[in-house]
């Protein structure tokens, strides 16, 4: 069941194409969690879902066959919203995905099939979650092409310039982890990047 502020959200998202029988039909089928910082918010091991954060924001790792946790992904209510282990190949994959929640988090799980079904169902929802999908997409290949095609510390200068809000709202390890270098590093890259 879903609070009727939540509710409220949807209608100022989709505006004046959203239809009572979405409305009903979401009411019915998502849920409206909060969960604290630190908490296992899914895994790839859990039935699909996806999770739209309406406050907070949440870590996505990989798990190594060695066992060691990499960052991955951040999400926040305003970057990337939009998360789940639908996204998830689970087939052939040698690592395992989980994501953690980084602040205390307001989301709404929405079951895989309800998703399916609605983006033939409903043409507006059907056109969002496209322009989502496109906007993740997007995004993951920015930044990876940034961090591909720069050393550290560029991409390190180039991270502050462009997503300044990750090192407002999640921790330096996490950072450092996504980067692939140790806390110790980065603290030494944040050095050099404010001497410039």
């Amino acid at each position: 069941m879903l609070p009727p502020y939540v509710l409220g959200l949807f209608r100022e998202y989709y505006k004046q194409d959203i239809t009572a029988d979405f409305l009903n039909e979401i009411e019915g089928k998502a849920d409206y969690l909060e969960i604290p910082k630190g908490k296992i918010l899914f895994s790839d091991k859990d039935p699909r879902k996806t999770f739209l954060i309406i406050r907070g924001s949440l870590v996505q790792f990989v798990i190594t066959p060695q066992g060691e946790e990499k960052a991955i992904m951040f999400n926040t209510e305003s970057f990337l919203p939009f998360s789940g282990n639908t996204f998830f190949g689970v087939e052939e994959s040698s690592v395992h995905h989980f994501a953690r929640v980084n602040e205390d988090i307001k989301v709404v799980v929405i079951p895989y099939d309800f998703v399916v079904g609605a983006v033939t169902k409903y043409p507006f929802f059907a056109q969002k979650v496209y322009l989502n999908t496109l906007l993740y997409i997007q995004t993951l290949n920015h930044l990876q092409n940034h961090f591909t095609g720069l050393t550290s510390l560029a991409f390190l200068d180039w991270l502050l310039q462009h997503y300044s809000f990750l090192f407002q709202r999640f921790q330096s390890k996490d950072i450092a982890s996504f980067m692939g270098i140790t806390p110790t590093w980065l603290s030494s890259l944040k050095q050099k990047v404010y001497k410039n």
